[in-house]
């Protein structure tokens, strides 16, 4: 019982920005990221920001309650969004340092920075994307099939694969500015 009320102040006081309650929750994402230090060492900074990202949304919920306790909560984030991480690197293509086209010397150091930001923004909002939305993606861009097309192969109406993409697109764009909101100096 003192285990829960103490996991229930601590979402509460993470929510309030409590700096007991939010070093309190970056410690239990440490210890759960520990694991995964040695695949994702360079991208822990991102990893640890979406994990806050998803815990954040996920408390604001209104009827959020603990089911289990925090720790373990916190394990399944960190463990999904790992997974998420793994499978989006596996995606990437490798480039071999030598195919890199060196950028025109006319770009500044502060451009550079800020289009490396973007770049780093876009790529996690990707990765938070619904799979749903992914998955058409892929097929309207990739495969390069229209809406009638991905309709037949879904077995959806045209109008109803319009409406998805328009609504992926909107909810992509409201992801992108919670986490533009959330980097700061950007």
């Amino acid at each position: 019982m003192g285990s829960d009320n103490l996991d229930t102040n601590t979402v509460d006081g993470f929510l309030n920005n409590d700096p007991e309650s939010i070093k309190r929750v970056m410690a239990l994402i440490d210890s759960a990221l520990r694991k995964w230090q040695v695949k994702f060492g360079y991208e822990s900074d991102d990893i640890k920001s979406d994990v806050m990202l998803k815990l954040l949304l996920l408390f604001r919920k209104d009827n959020f309650t603990i089911q289990s306790s925090l720790p373990a909560l916190v394990n399944t984030i960190v463990y999904r969004t790992c997974i998420g991480y793994y499978r989006f690197n596996k995606l990437r293509k490798h480039v071999d340092i030598d195919d890199v086209q060196v950028p025109d010397g006319n770009i500044s150091a502060e451009e550079k920075r800020r289009k490396d930001k973007r770049s780093k923004i876009l790529f996690r909002v990707l990765r938070l994307a619904p799979k749903e939305c992914i998955k058409l993606w892929h097929m309207q861009l990739k495969e390069g099939l229209t809406c009638r097309e991905i309709g037949k192969k879904l077995g959806k109406s045209e109008e109803t694969i319009r409406w998805k993409l328009f609504d992926c697109r909107k909810r992509v764009r409201k992801l992108r500015e919670k986490i533009q909101k959330n980097t700061n100096d950007f």
